[in-house]
């Protein structure tokens, strides 16, 4: 689908098993957007994580140098990886509740840890 609009945002939604709605904004530069021929995004800029989430891009980076958030820093820059963002929306979806991401990521260090551990026990 090719469409020019004339402001930069295009709002959609999608219906989900059990009548639920998502809704989600694409912006483009200059108005243009191109859903047919635009690759999947792998990354996205603190600035793009911070309007998904409709949080201020401050929050994002504060929760990123808490190790608090998922992100990758390339020198002195952060990318927040689209999978993360996308397993927080299937949480939200399935729960039905709160997702406390903090509390996600105190988890997923917790096993990384215990792996660490695990492969270090093995090689005694």
């Amino acid at each position: 689908m090719f469409a020019i609009l004339a402001g930069r945002r295009l709002t959609f939604s999608l219906a989900l098993a059990g009548g639920q709605q998502l809704a989600a904004e694409r912006l483009q530069p200059g108005g243009v957007t191109n859903s047919a021929e635009e690759p999947k995004k792998l990354f996205y800029t603190v600035a793009e994580a911070a309007r998904v989430l409709r949080v201020d891009q401050a929050t994002i980076y504060r929760s990123i140098r808490e190790d608090a958030f998922p992100a990758v820093r390339l020198r002195t820059r952060y990318v927040v990886p689209a999978a993360a963002i996308e397993q927080m929306i299937a949480r939200v979806m399935e729960s039905g509740g709160v997702v406390d991401i903090a509390e996600m990521t105190r988890q997923r260090r917790e096993e990384r840890e215990f792996e660490r551990q695990q492969g270090r026990s093995n090689a005694w």
